[in-house]
């Protein structure tokens, strides 16, 4: 996979979970409030931007 098509997937996967989370808390399945969650969750940013390059460096590699 070549960096554009990675990031486009990541990005979109990345969409679907938010926009998933947010639709299972309008129906009332989930409760859940966005800031606390990213508050607690926030270093997982970190840890996708780390290994999408980690990735991205060993596909361009070969």
């Amino acid at each position: 996979m070549n960096r554009d098509k990675l990031d486009t997937f990541f990005i979109g996967f990345i969409l679907m979970v938010i926009g998933g989370l947010f639709l299972m808390d309008n129906f009332g399945w989930l409760d859940f409030n966005l800031w606390s969650l990213l508050a607690k969750f926030w270093p997982l940013i970190l840890v996708y931007i780390g290994l999408k390059n980690i990735i991205v460096y060993f596909a361009e590699k070969k």
